[in-house]
């Protein structure tokens, strides 16, 4: 029996092949680090299973986090296979993903640092900065939320600022044009 990865097999169908589907954030604390001058590795990572130790409450850092993730509908194109070549004609489907992040701030400038991320994200160069990583700044909320935590036995300043970068998602199915079937279609004339 023949297995194929496209659709001559009655299997479900994988992509082929996608486009821009890698782990977006790395970049995004490259580009955060940029804005703010900070070195990449005081912008981390939140919500990792073993974080590591953290910074002194003397230092001014920053961690991010994706809170959520939204994918507009989808569109598909396509193009005709060839007849004498059945592997040919795909489908690609396109989605634009929304993704919600959380980034705080932490230290003795954590409500400065906030305040110059959000003017610094809204310029037109460091957008495009962003848009060479494939990723595209949204929306920033206008609201910088003051949360502290209580760790150590005090109180440590934290400010958060919640964005939405979008990046396009293509994946590739192989959907093939269909030659011939097991059955008829008879059309009706009205």
């Amino acid at each position: 029996m023949t297995v194929f990865d496209d659709s001559r097999g009655a299997n479900v169908l994988r992509p082929t092949s996608s486009d821009n589907e890698s782990n977006f954030l790395d970049p995004l604390r490259i580009w955060v680090s940029k804005i703010l001058g900070f070195p990449p590795e005081i912008v981390r990572a939140s919500w990792l299973q073993k974080p590591g130790t953290q910074p002194s409450i003397n230092k001014n850092w920053c961690a991010l986090a994706v809170k959520g993730a939204q994918s507009t509908p989808i569109y598909q194109f396509g193009k005709k296979g060839r007849v004498d070549d059945p592997e040919s004609g795909d489908t690609t489907q396109v989605s634009h993903d929304d993704y919600q992040v959380v980034i705080s701030f932490y230290g003795p400038s954590a409500m400065f640092n906030a305040m110059r991320f959000r003017d610094g994200a809204q310029l037109l160069q460091n957008r495009r900065n962003l848009e060479s990583y494939g990723l595209t700044l949204i929306r920033l909320d206008p609201q910088t939320l003051r949360l502290p935590d209580f760790a150590g036995e005090q109180w440590i300043d934290r400010y958060d600022v919640e964005f939405h970068v979008g990046r396009k998602v293509s994946r590739t199915y192989g959907v093939r044009t269909v030659v011939s079937a097991d059955f008829d279609i008879f059309f009706r004339k009205r």
